[in-house]
């Protein structure tokens, strides 16, 4: 019985854990934003990494935003906006 119950606990947390991995989308940071991977080219990938890896002071010198980043910055703030008139 006792065998039974540390198995179905398991499976539970097994189920639970992959679940949860599928639900996550991968994301790349954007100053405070969290960008999904999946609305972003290669390229802006690749360019995001970079500019992450450069000190503050020279990010917000940095006057150029790749054009798909800048939409997916739009529709986060849309999102945000509209969540926050919802509360």
């Amino acid at each position: 019985m006792v065998r039974r119950m540390i198995l179905m606990i398991c499976l539970v947390v097994v189920i639970t854990s992959c679940t949860a991995n599928i639900s996550k989308e991968e994301t790349i940071e954007y100053f405070e934003y969290s960008v999904p991977k999946s609305r972003l080219s290669e390229e802006t990938i690749e360019w995001l990494e970079n500019f992450n890896a450069l000190p503050y002071s020279s990010k917000i010198a940095v006057s150029y935003i790749p054009h798909d980043l800048a939409a997916a910055l739009t529709e986060i703030d849309a999102h945000e906006k509209n969540g926050q008139a919802a509360e």
